[in-house]
């Protein structure tokens, strides 16, 4: 090569370059089957997510009322705009006892100056009682919110595979979720102990118990 001339150099660096692509794609090939399955999870995961939200909620009804101190107190269900049936009822502290007569809901007397009424598609703690003869309370208002019920989650996990069958998920794809309640009870639906190739996520979550309380608790999603 004569000096001066940079033809050798050239071809060097062409060279060089046309390793340097060929070392991509070579890696290219080895990871991106990991990276496309990473993020098919990851879609299915925030589906889920979605699906499964859908699925444990549904519309809360609360009326609030002004009982009279000292004395029970009775509602019209005609001004309620539900039957009564899945309702309790709750002062600031704790529930209080109710039940359906009629086309009356009694309430049990309570010093507080006002108390709620909580009506949903799910089963509330059962309460009953005695009082008659009560003074027609005083309706505040009346709200439809749209919760995520403990009830409903944990059907979910006891009819997993009938659950499992209704989100169409994709061929191929497995899934499983666990409920950690506020108590720090955990739940479980179609857990996977290998060590294999998982992808998950947490869903923080605001829930409605038994009792018409709303809890904090966590939804953990896992796919494979």
């Amino acid at each position: 090569m004569k000096k001066g001339d940079k033809r050798g150099s050239h071809v060097g660096m062409i060279a060089s370059f046309a390793i340097f692509i060929l070392f991509l794609v070579a890696m290219y090939s080895v990871f991106e089957p990991a990276l496309r399955t990473q993020k098919d999870k990851q879609n299915i995961v925030n589906y889920l997510e979605n699906a499964l939200i859908n699925e444990f909620s549904g519309n809360l009804t609360t009326v609030a009322i002004s009982p009279y101190s000292g004395n029970c107190s009775q509602i019209d269900n005609s001004e309620l705009g539900f039957l009564g049936l899945n309702a309790v009822v709750r002062d600031k502290n704790a529930v209080i006892g109710s039940e359906l007569r009629g086309q009356d809901l009694i309430v049990e007397a309570t010093s507080e100056n006002i108390a709620w009424i909580y009506y949903a598609n799910v089963s509330f703690v059962n309460t009953a009682t005695a009082e008659t003869g009560c003074t027609t309370a005083e309706i505040k208002s009346i709200t439809t919110t749209e919760e995520i019920y403990e009830e409903k989650i944990l059907y979910g996990i006891n009819n997993f595979q009938n659950l499992k069958d209704s989100l169409n998920v994709p061929p191929g794809s497995e899934y499983g979720f666990s409920f950690l309640m506020n108590n720090g009870t955990e739940f479980k639906a179609n857990d996977i102990q290998a060590s294999q190739d998982v992808y998950s996520k947490e869903i923080l979550i605001q829930y409605i118990n038994s009792n018409a309380e709303k809890l904090s608790g966590k939804i953990i999603l896992k796919t494979w």
